[in-house]
């Protein structure tokens, strides 16, 4: 099973849980109920809520990565969250090579999220901590252009899945801040440039496929992740 794979069956694996969990509980109703003080039943009003947020995550700025997602909660204790973004140059964290001394030049790119979340405390409206399961990928972009007018463009395919513990409280009605931090398993592959010769012994440039084990928490794949989210309920 390659890691992809991997990565997705355990995502749609907790989606899966979720659902099969969600069949045996109450599910509550997204009303607010609105009751005077000494006022019948019968003169109580409801106001319906509308449980979905847009969400940003500036800190991926550094990486080169600008996603915007959207949140969905069905229930309570539940939400689930999609994104798309761009990519582009990083400011931190690994560089594309240079070949014989040509720097690339950074191409757009995309990247997506999925994110499950869980609310022990059924607070997914109010502030309170959760745990995520979560699921990233990011293709990053670039292109040479070599002295003999050569061109060749590199791809980096980032993918990772990662557990993580949040908090999130609101600092308005509809804006909230969503900070998590957690570790996962991630794993980088795609094409890299080089250089040869031809028969001739002139300047000759291909790329090549590569894939590797990301890792930054000092054992094979392991990762850190980390954020801060800001969102808008409406």
């Amino acid at each position: 099973m390659t890691f992809a794979r991997l990565i997705m069956t355990c995502f749609f694996v907790a989606i899966t849980f979720a659902t099969a969990q969600a069949q045996t509980d109450k599910i509550k109703r997204r009303t607010i109920t609105l009751i005077e003080h000494n006022s019948e039943p019968e003169e109580a009003s409801t106001e319906t809520v509308v449980n979905a947020a847009v969400k940003i995550n500036p800190l991926m700025i550094l990486i080169g990565d600008f996603p915007v997602s959207l949140e969905y909660s069905p229930w309570d204790w539940f939400t689930m969250e999609l994104g798309v973004g761009i990519t582009f140059d990083r400011i931190i964290g690994p560089s594309t090579k240079s070949v014989s001394g040509i720097e690339p030049e950074s191409k757009y790119g995309n990247s997506f999220i999925g994110n499950v979340k869980f609310f022990p405390g059924e607070d997914a409206f109010y502030d309170g901590t959760y745990y995520s399961l979560q699921f990233t990928r990011r293709v990053y972009n670039h292109e040479y252009i070599f002295p003999n007018q050569q061109a060749l463009t590199t791809q980096t395919v980032e993918q990772s899945v990662s557990f993580t513990y949040g908090f999130q409280f609101f600092v308005s009605d509809h804006f909230f801040i969503d900070m998590y931090l957690g570790i996962g398993l991630g794993a980088t592959s795609g094409t890299s440039a080089e250089e040869t010769t031809d028969p001739a012994g002139e300047p000759l440039y291909y790329t090549y496929e590569y894939s590797n084990e990301r890792e930054n928490l000092g054992f094979e794949g392991g990762i850190l992740v980390g954020g801060i989210k800001v969102g808008y309920w409406f």
